[in-house]
């Protein structure tokens, strides 16, 4: 593990969690690098007290782990959800799916815009900027296939079920896993292959013989799992990348969106503008005014989820998002069944569960991965006494990490910290 890339992880930790270790022990100093936690009573410990000391710290901070992911996960389901039944409902009298998601497009960017003004003006700081050839070169290919995914997904639920619909997104998580992998994210494990394997199964039973099976549908829905893997896996280098500044949801909308936005704009053009133009939706003042209060809610909807998807992505990965995801759709299924009339045959349900399955082998073993790195965590966490005072020294490192440091055993922090502002260590 190179010094400099574990510098950087280091300065990037330290202002997160500082004020998280503050509230769990008595004010800190710094010390060599480290940060030195005072004990009370002033004492020297045993080992057995120091190892329950380390445990201590190393539970509180992964509780507030936890709860910081349930509670955005709970907000990408409030928002993803409503989302997808608004798009459903308001498609039924305005059959432009394509011109909705522009429409959303222009609203999203428009409120970045807005929170980083705020910002700047607030703050006096000013935010991230990105040089015409990263945008063009690196963000640019994320933007397209998540105006295509978006696109596609908005126009598959004018010709088929929320339940299909649903069941097909769910296959998204297999093409994030390839991709992933190609693009080294993620190591080649059994258990993926097998994940890759039920889901795809469970898939093709649900489908199969289906009574409310639309062919065109499902292809688009299709499509737009392949662009969802894509997009997912591209935005997790983006936003995990330190050099691009890009690690605020805000900031990665507004550089996003007109790619996005311009991605769109010609395909609405070619199949909807014709008959657009000639909609009942604008004859009236009234209902221009409903039409676009609609439009613009539904943007509101997407930009809230969208900064709950990518803070939620940036604080796991992008396979903890996807698992949080099919989990979503299966509660989206089932308010289907109950409020749209959505049915599924035996054949149908049997699909559903290989298919939830997978869910749970990946589940299972992402669970066992973050047993044996909480493990090697809680050997990096050293205790080093301090001429003077009583102290336990305190790696800064955090459970938050996990997804981002698949090689975390290579990590040796029993070496010298220099004493320097850049926190190089040895």
């Amino acid at each position: 593990m190179s010094r400099t890339r574990l510098a950087l992880y280091i300065r990037k930790r330290y202002d997160k969690y500082l004020a998280l270790l503050k509230k769990l022990k008595p004010p800190s100093t710094m010390a060599q690098g480290r940060l030195n936690m005072p004990e009370m009573p002033r004492r020297s410990m045993s080992p057995s007290e120091q190892k329950n000391a380390r445990k201590s710290i190393l539970s509180q901070w992964f509780l507030v782990y936890v709860v910081k992911t349930v509670s955005l996960v709970a907000l990408y389901y409030l928002f993803s959800i409503g989302l997808t039944f608004y798009q459903k409902k308001f498609i039924q009298f305005f059959d432009f799916p394509l011109t909705i998601v522009t429409g959303h497009f222009a609203i999203k960017f428009l409120l970045a815009a807005a929170v980083r003004y705020a910002w700047c003006w607030s703050s006096g700081q000013n935010r991230s900027t990105i040089s015409c050839m990263t945008s063009i070169t690196r963000i640019a290919p994320a933007g397209m296939a998540a105006a295509l995914d978006i696109g596609m997904s908005n126009w598959s639920l004018a010709f088929i079920t929320i339940s299909l619909y649903t069941m097909t997104k769910s296959s998204t998580i297999v093409f994030i896993l390839i991709f992933a992998l190609l693009l080294k994210l993620e190591k080649f494990r059994w258990s993926l292959l097998a994940v890759v394997t039920l889901i795809s199964v469970g898939l093709f039973l649900f489908t199969f013989e289906s009574t409310q099976f639309h062919a065109f549908g499902f292809s688009l829905v299709l499509g737009a799992s392949v662009l969802s893997g894509i997009r997912w896996t591209l935005s997790q280098v983006l936003m995990q990348k330190e050099d691009f500044g890009l690690s605020n949801p805000v900031d990665m909308i507004f550089h996003i969106q007109p790619w996005m936005f311009v991605t769109l704009l010609p395909l609405a053009i070619v199949f909807e503008g014709k008959s657009f133009l000639q909609s009942e939706a604008f004859l009236t003042r009234e209902e221009t005014v409903r039409t676009v209060l609609l439009i613009a809610g539904g943007g509101i909807a997407g930009f809230l989820m969208e900064v709950s998807e990518y803070v939620l992505l940036t604080h796991t990965s992008s396979i903890t998002l996807s698992v949080a995801g099919i989990s979503k759709e299966i509660c989206q299924f089932v308010l289907a069944y109950e409020f749209y009339g959505d049915r599924i045959s035996p054949l149908n349900f049997v699909g559903l569960v290989i298919c939830m399955s997978g869910v749970i082998v990946h589940v299972v073993s992402k669970l066992i991965q973050q047993n044996r790195k909480l493990a090697a965590l809680e050997a990096a966490i050293v205790s080093t006494p301090v001429v003077g005072k009583d102290t336990t020294s305190v790696a800064l490192l955090s459970p938050g990490s996990l997804d981002e440091w698949d090689g975390l055993e290579e990590i040796d922090l029993s070496s010298d910290i220099q004493k320097s502002d850049s926190f190089m260590v040895a």
